[in-house]
């Protein structure tokens, strides 16, 4: 994912400081959620910047899985269609650095935990941090089976 020169960013609370800001301003927040590669890695990019500098509050990226058994069918055909894209976890987070470079929303991960039990909890905290992952929702972890990640 990155390179050994490439250092973490700082850990930050973008999500609880756009938050406050919209609180503080009386305002409810835009959370967007898209699927990565859906319908292609191009596009989906461009659906995804074009939500950050279009007001999105907070971008809510899902990840392609192969058994997203706690969504609806419009995400898992979405699911469907970014896994014949070609979406992996690390492509995911290959998109998401490909955003950060130009997007300061804050970014959470939508997915399941396989994928992430399977690519190495350690390597995906690390590589979601390089990558400007500023959250991560795990819809089939329950939190108190949630310390290894």
């Amino acid at each position: 994912m990155a390179g050994p020169n490439k250092q973490m960013r700082p850990i930050r609370r973008m999500i609880d400081e756009r938050f406050a800001m919209l609180r503080a301003r009386g305002e409810k927040a835009l959370i967007v959620y898209l699927t990565a590669f859906d319908p292609n890695r191009e596009r989906s990019l461009q659906l995804l910047f074009d939500a950050a500098r279009g007001g999105a509050d907070v971008l809510e990226i899902g990840v392609p899985w192969s058994d997203p058994t706690a969504d609806g069918p419009v995400i898992q055909r979405a699911m469907q269609r970014g896994l014949s894209a070609g979406a992996t976890l690390s492509r995911v987070l290959g998109v998401i650095s490909e955003l950060r470079h130009s997007v300061t929303v804050p970014i959470v991960l939508f997915g399941y935990y396989n994928p992430v039990l399977c690519y190495g909890p350690a390597r995906f905290a690390r590589d979601a941090a390089l990558a400007g992952v500023d959250g991560v929702l795990m819809v089939d972890l329950p939190p108190e089976e949630s310390d290894e990640l």
